[in-house]
């Protein structure tokens, strides 16, 4: 779904700047694309390990895994909404990157420095995106080594490693260290402080959101 708004931000830049592109965001997220979209990514992943599949998962992780994908799909009036979310990402200038549709975001058209804070807006959803899949796995491999009666730990893999400094988190500011080593990020809301706020906000969704694959007590 990011890779998705991107896009659809990356389009919206290139029209308003008189190269007319186009880009249906809906179809990339949600189809019916031929199986290609995110959604349908996703449903078919979830039905190789549900009932008519391997038959893995519990009905209770079945639903949870269920409500969760209609909270992350659901439009910018969701708070929990991956749209939503999109919004404090690209959150420069007054043109909307979705005019007509559900997507929250709004991108700053004007020439050389939008395209700056494009790169910067573009990097940083990515990032985040990196952030999200590293937390969890760490969240996978405390599961399995708690399972297997070994230690795991998970606060030096997600958050602090202090050996190598290889943990998520320090990856994720990391790669914001080089964006403003490299001086794309000139939007005032996405200040440092503000994309570091971002990344605990992530890191703080995905420890919710763990119940979903391993609710039992």
């Amino acid at each position: 779904m990011i890779k998705c708004h991107q896009k659809q931000a990356d389009a919206a830049f290139a029209t308003l700047n008189g190269k007319v592109t186009t880009f249906d965001e809906e179809l990339c997220e949600e189809g019916p694309n031929g199986g290609k979209s995110a959604k349908e990514k996703f449903e078919a992943a979830i039905a190789k390990i549900g009932p008519s599949g391997k038959n893995l998962c519990t009905s209770q992780q079945l639903a949870l895994a269920s409500s969760q994908e209609t909270a992350l799909f659901a439009g910018k009036s969701n708070a929990a909404s991956l749209d939503a979310l999109n919004g404090q990402v690209y959150c420069d200038g007054s043109a909307s990157i979705d005019p007509s549709g559900d997507d929250a975001g709004t991108i700053d058209p004007s020439g050389l420095t939008g395209k700056l804070k494009l790169k910067c807006a573009d990097t940083l959803g990515r990032e985040l995106g990196k952030l999200a899949a590293a937390a969890i796995v760490c969240h996978q491999k405390q599961a399995d080594s708690g399972f297997a009666g070994k230690v795991f730990q998970e606060e030096v893999c997600e958050e602090s490693d202090p050996a190598k400094h290889r943990s998520a988190l320090e990856k994720y500011r990391a790669a914001m260290a080089k964006l403003d080593a490299k001086g794309l990020c000139g939007q005032t809301c996405l200040a440092p402080a503000t994309r570091d706020a971002l990344g605990t906000n992530v890191l703080g969704r995905i420890e919710s959101a763990n119940q979903i694959g391993y609710p039992c007590p």
